[in-house]
């Protein structure tokens, strides 16, 4: 009896000590849990480690409060509750602790079933953590930390920023993010990781990423024909693998989005009007895909209101080394010809004809435009903006375009799809 109590005694005194600090600390979950509904179950510590035999089905709520989370490939986290991420400076229990971001390393595992609420007004920031004697093969590369949320990502508070790091985020088909804002974002490297979402035909899912700058620009993909995983990420100007000829007419940052397949997609592009470089104009500027290190092509624009803009019908690049990934925004050049690559002659008053931006700057501009077969189906020796495919069937067809201005000619040759939608 003497000495169970003295261990008791010695416990009871190293216990405030433990609750100031919990530098050290772990709890290591490998096993099945149930948390029922109505229970609010906690974890303290400074890391806490999913096994790969952990199997939690949460219908109450699990808060952690621990500066790091670790989870096993083969981690199965589900069920009709929720998890709550906490700083842990914000618990009563660690009373000498700075507010940090909490790290977590989801190691590309199994999509996390159910409600995840992030309360960290300091973020998250995807790491990878030392595996703590599992023998677990860390994933390679921009999977290494990989996140992957099978129900709703919920960022609850501002400041409820999710650096990716280099890492991946992956949002299942049935998956959400909610209450995201310029203060409640998703914050991507320049030169790899990603967000991705599952998305059915014709859905449409916001992505609300920034760049590493954080300058707040979400991408809604909508419209697609089929169902991909999309893939999107930010880019400063200066850290992105594209460049624009005329940097000064455009914007500070691009976006990269592309598909698992080939697929076309409505694309609606926000940014801050801080991201603006001296020879913007927002009234007139147009989306453009990048063709090249510094080529662009202009897609058909709509401007919805001040730094938003919309293209329809736009094709994806299935892999992220393809140069038509890339997106921005510009205004157009004097003596530049930009040349859309869709029109929709379907009688909406949209994109109803083949509309050459920046005609008015040359002398003369003759278009050609060919079928599959090599064969002319219009010709004009002085372009201007009219032709709309009629008596044509939908499909790809190939334009030559010759510019003159005084001495000068110049020659285009591309192709454009001819979409007839009702």
């Amino acid at each position: 009896m003497k000495s169970i109590a003295a261990l008791l005694l010695l416990f009871i005194s190293i216990l405030p000590a433990f609750c100031q600090d919990n530098k050290g600390s772990a709890v290591l979950e490998n096993s099945i849990v149930k948390v029922e509904q109505d229970v609010i179950r906690s974890l303290f510590s400074e890391t806490v480690y999913f096994g790969p035999q952990a199997d939690w089905t949460i219908d109450g709520t699990l808060d952690i409060w621990c500066q790091r989370i670790w989870i096993a490939p083969g981690a199965k986290i589900q069920g009709k509750g929720s998890i709550r991420i906490y700083d842990p400076s914000e618990s009563p229990y660690y009373n000498s602790l700075k507010k940090k971001p909490t790290i977590v390393d989801g190691n590309n595992g199994d999509f996390i079933k159910l409600l995840i609420e992030h309360h960290n007004s300091k973020g998250i920031i995807l790491e990878n953590i030392d595996d703590p004697g599992y023998g677990i093969a860390s994933p390679s590369a921009s999977e290494g930390a990989a996140l992957n949320i099978g129900g709703e990502l919920r960022l609850a508070v501002d400041g409820t920023d999710i650096q990716l790091n280099g890492y991946n985020i992956a949002f299942d088909k049935d998956a959400s993010i909610s209450q995201y804002s310029n203060r409640r974002k998703l914050v991507t490297h320049d030169s790899y990781g990603h967000v991705s979402k599952i998305l059915t035909s014709g859905a449409q899912f916001l992505f609300p990423i920034a760049t590493p700058s954080h300058h707040y620009a979400p991408v809604m993909v909508s419209g697609t024909d089929k169902e991909a995983t999309i893939y999107a990420r930010m880019s400063d100007y200066f850290g992105s693998i594209v460049r624009h000829k005329d940097p000064q007419s455009g914007i500070d940052l691009n976006w990269q989005v592309y598909a698992s397949q080939p697929l076309n997609a409505t694309l609606t592009l926000t940014h801050p009007m801080a991201a603006n470089k001296g020879k913007y104009v927002d009234e007139k500027a147009s989306i453009y895909q990048f063709t090249g290190l510094e080529d662009l092509n202009p897609l058909p624009t709509k401007r919805i209101s001040e730094g938003i803009h919309q293209s329809w019908a736009v094709p994806l690049a299935t892999n992220n080394t393809d140069y038509t990934s890339w997106f921005t925004k510009s205004t157009v050049l004097p003596d530049a010809l930009f040349i859309p690559n869709t029109f929709t002659p379907n009688g909406d008053g949209v994109n109803d004809r083949f509309v050459i931006q920046g005609l008015e700057d040359f002398d003369a501009v003759i278009l050609t435009i060919f079928n599959r077969w090599g064969n002319s189906v219009y010709h004009h020796e002085r372009y201007d903006n009219r032709w709309d495919g009629s008596g044509l069937n939908v499909g790809t067809y190939y334009y030559v375009i010759e510019t003159k201005k005084g001495t000068n000619s110049s020659i285009y040759k591309g192709w454009v799809l001819l979409i007839k939608e009702n």
